[in-house]
């Protein structure tokens, strides 16, 4: 979505958009068993200003941050805001689970205010479960007990590595059969 014609503060403003779209994978659908591999983009910073939580083609941080990924042999990368915390990846939000303790980044840091993440936020708290949004730092994935990805197009994904440190899987399996993939 841009201003048409490039007349930014012009009247009559109009709104252009451009839509693309490809067949989904059905690999793409399922719960990854495999688990991913995350790390850390460590180049640049995302900012927390009003326009961080939009989805935009103004994405250079995360075409950066995958090219860094895919440079280093990882599925996605870790973005940071510019306190150093976690803002998202490169294309989903993150999700980490420490002593029972669901926690997602919180729109204030950054992060894309992603469309999965949001249902996710109502399903679970109607399912009864506690989703804190706050602040995660790098340094908290190196003692949770799981970490998952969201994005609208893949669901949920669950994260098995970042640096050194393994991840079990349970939360988000149960999470992709009871809110994704209800079997």
């Amino acid at each position: 979505v841009y201003p048409g014609n490039g007349n930014m503060g012009t009247e009559p403003e109009t709104i252009e958009y451009v839509l693309e779209c490809s067949p989904l994978a059905k690999e793409q659908a399922g719960f990854n068993s495999e688990g991913l591999v995350l790390g850390l983009f460590p180049h640049a910073r995302k900012s927390t200003g009003a326009l961080s939580n939009i989805k935009s083609t103004s994405a250079m941080i995360y075409f950066e941050a995958a090219r860094f990924g895919r440079q280093h042999e990882l599925d996605d990368c870790v973005v940071l805001n510019s306190n150093g915390n976690i803002a998202d990846t490169t294309i989903a939000n993150l999700f980490i689970v420490k002593k029972n303790k669901i926690i997602t980044t919180a729109l204030s840091e950054g992060c894309v205010e992603g469309t999965m993440r949001g249902y996710l936020l109502q399903a679970a708290a109607d399912a009864g479960y506690s989703v804190t949004q706050g602040i995660i730092s790098p340094g908290d994935l190196d003692t949770v007990d799981e970490c998952f990805l969201t994005n609208a197009v893949r669901g949920i994904r669950w994260v098995k590595q970042f640096g050194k440190r393994a991840f079990g899987n349970q939360l988000s399996l149960a999470w992709h059969h009871k809110f994704i993939d209800p079997v």
